[in-house]
């Protein structure tokens, strides 16, 4: 039998009911409380500031335009400030760069932060490094793929890596990763540690290792061959003084002090005899090219992190491994080129920074060029190439892959720090001219058409890239000036 409420109550209810949405309704609509027309007020203004704020800055984009004698670009790329624009009429601004650019890398990669440690990007976005140093910005970190060929590169008490007359101890220290490090220990001689490599290919490789005192006065590596042929290095873990390197062989051997006392060692290495590489790494108080026969005390011992072998004459990003290589694939980053490029007439510049004795390998860079990944000679290009040292030119194709400017004409000097370098193309006049830092270099021939042209690239040669760190990019949608390009680069 159904159960009938008293109508008394049933009254209650249905009068709390509409009592309760009644309130919710009031609460809803609510404008004239304190706290409702202090949000709302906060809303209105913030509200309106925008809207200001964006009116004053497109007519502050567009004054500038239309007044300046100084180039304004139809594309900025501002890696350093994270500033990026565009436009042709105005500069568009308030973009994100991946509204910009077209960002692919498959893997993580690590790069140092503003603090000094190293940090891990994601896949698919701009690497911002800074100078590990002083924590100036140095833009974005574009590299080919490279493969970090030593196994284990943070955990030595593996077996991979043998230990003679030493121990592995986990101590106080933070890595340059911000996790633990291991302590290479002696034993009853200096400790040593090794791990040796099969079947590598000639060439020039990078090694990489990260120290920090502990115990000893000197960090010390060697690298040989199948044949016994040895190249071992000493420096001073207080001074950073190379202390004996013997025989010759490394070249480009550079140490940075990091955050928290570590030194970050790099060094390159020809491997030309045999297929068997071992590395060997340790610390030490006496400076002897056999330095493991040495005697030890059992308790000192030196920090060591980060172990890296690559083949390229320059070390790139941080590479983990553990159980085996690890390749970190290769960045690409474009833009598919509208209206901000004009085909008859065009600048375009960028400001990259080289650490100070970094190799600069040969290759093309910075072009603009067809959609066409291969990057062949048979279509429209403009671009910067190095063709051996630390020499820049220009190489710029007309339609068809006709040569304009040869890349071997015109080269420049880039040096340790930033360097400003451009292109300006004139194609209607036949007028080609580079500058680089100041420095000025112009090619007459006759008009010719870069109808082809369609893709800013700011990575070119598949192969190793000759700089890697973009400060700023840009492009200007007419010619400059001699007078303009060594103004706007010196």
């Amino acid at each position: 039998m159904a159960t009938t409420l008293d109508p008394a109550l049933q009254d209650n209810i249905d009068n709390l009911q509409a009592r309760h949405t009644k309130l919710v309704d009031a609460v809803r609509n609510y404008r004239n409380g304190s706290v409702a027309s202090a949000t709302n007020d906060v809303l209105a203004a913030k509200a309106h500031a925008d809207a200001t704020i964006d009116a004053r800055e497109s007519a502050l984009l567009g004054l500038i335009q239309t007044q300046t004698d100084q180039p304004v670009p139809s594309l900025l790329l501002d890696f350093a400030n994270r500033v990026y624009m565009q436009g042709t009429r105005r500069l568009e601004h308030g973009y994100d760069a991946y509204d910009l650019l077209t960002v692919s890398r498959s893997s993580p990669k690590w790069v140092f932060g503003p603090s000094g440690r190293l940090v891990e990007v994601e896949p698919n976005k701009l690497a911002y490094e800074y100078d590990p140093v002083t924590g100036e910005p140095l833009g974005a970190l574009i590299e080919e793929a490279r493969t970090n060929l030593l196994l284990w590169s943070e955990d030595f008490t593996q077996a991979d890596w043998s230990k003679r007359n030493s121990s592995i101890e986990t101590g106080d220290a933070s890595s340059p990763a911000g996790g633990a490090a291991q302590a290479v220990i002696d034993g009853a001689n200096v400790a040593q540690l090794r791990q040796t490599k099969f079947n590598i290919a000639t060439g020039i490789y990078t090694f990489t290792l990260f120290f920090k005192k502990k115990d000893h006065d000197f960090g010390w590596i060697r690298i040989q061959d199948v044949d016994f042929n040895a190249l071992q290095l000493y420096f001073n873990l207080d001074t950073l003084e190379i202390s004996y390197i013997s025989p010759s062989g490394f070249t480009n051997t550079a140490l940075t002090r990091l955050s928290d006392g570590w030194i970050k060692l790099t060094v390159n290495v020809e491997v030309g005899l045999g297929d068997e590489v071992r590395i060997y790494a340790g610390g030490t108080n006496s400076v002897a090219f056999n330095t493991w026969l040495s005697d030890g005390d059992g308790v000192s011992g030196t920090y060591i992190w980060g172990a890296q072998l690559e083949e390229g004459s320059s070390p790139s990003s941080y590479i983990p491994t553990q159980d085996a290589p690890v390749t970190r694939a290769a960045d690409t980053n474009y833009r598919d080129l509208g209206n901000e490029l004009n085909k008859s007439g065009f600048t375009q510049l960028v400001r990259f920074y080289m650490a100070p004795g970094e190799a600069m390998p040969g290759g093309g860079v910075f072009t603009i060029s067809t959609a066409d990944s291969s990057f062949g000679n048979y279509a429209a290009k403009s671009g910067l190439r190095v063709t051996g040292g630390r020499n820049l030119s220009a190489e710029v194709y007309s339609d068809g892959g006709a040569t304009v400017v040869s890349r071997n004409a015109d080269q420049m000097s880039v040096v340790d720090g930033i360097n400003t370098a451009a292109i300006a193309v004139d194609a209607a006049s036949g007028v080609v001219r580079f500058a680089i830092n100041g420095q000025v270099a112009e090619t007459t021939t006759d008009p010719f058409t870069m109808s082809e042209l369609t893709r800013f690239w700011l990575d070119h040669s598949g192969a190793e890239r000759p700089f890697k760190r973009y400060l700023y990019a840009t492009l200007l949608t007419h010619a400059l000036s001699a007078a303009e390009l060594e103004e706007i680069t010196a």
